[in-house]
């Protein structure tokens, strides 16, 4: 009886690292977001330490990859800069990372870079008022800012998976225990 008490006790002491796989938290620029600067940088935040090895590339909507000319890595935060600066187009940037438990994750999500260019400007019409400039710029400022609830995005198909993961190995170590317990009371009863 005591070794099926020790076993419990283990089990349920390992039990939350089994639910300890990363997921995307939060990114720089935001789920669907439309930059309207110039943008050399990309970062993805995990809910989790992310380790060595982690990395994402951008795919723009005609199939280009874009992969960042260096990666760094800080506790839960991925980041990758990009020089020249990621050029327009929409982009859905495909990362996969090593969690803290040493488990691969894999995910995705878009957005969009539309930086007005010397060209575009030049085409405007120049005799704009001062007031009509200040409208353009607040309106740039709030399409730049990310939302909170579009930064904290998550993919729930890695959360759906991560379930999985941990119905199967309680299920995997439940029948062990049934395993256990019936080969014991066998040896007992044969004694």
């Amino acid at each position: 009886m005591k070794k099926i008490w020790t076993v419990l006790a283990l089990l349920l002491l390992f039990a939350p690292t089994v639910q300890a796989h990363s997921v995307l938290i939060e990114s720089n620029p935001a789920e669907g977001a439309t930059m309207q600067e110039e943008l050399s940088q990309i970062s993805l935040t995990f809910n989790t330490k992310v380790e060595e090895g982690s990395t994402f590339t951008l795919v723009s909507g005609d199939g280009q990859e874009l992969t960042p000319l260096e990666v760094n890595i800080q506790d839960s935060v991925l980041t990758g800069t990009f020089d020249p600066p990621v050029p327009n187009a929409d982009y859905t940037v495909e990362y996969d990372v090593i969690g803290a438990d040493g488990h691969p994750i894999e995910g995705s999500y878009t957005f969009s870079v539309a930086v007005e260019t010397n060209e575009q400007e030049a085409e405007e019409p120049e005799d704009e008022t001062i007031e009509d400039d200040t409208k353009t710029e607040d309106t740039s400022e709030q399409s730049s800012e990310t939302d909170p609830e579009e930064a904290s995005t998550t993919d729930n198909s890695e959360e759906n998976s991560t379930n999985w993961v941990a119905i199967v190995v309680i299920a995997v170590v439940v029948i062990a225990l049934i395993v256990i317990l019936g080969v014991s009371r066998r040896k007992s009863k044969g004694r």
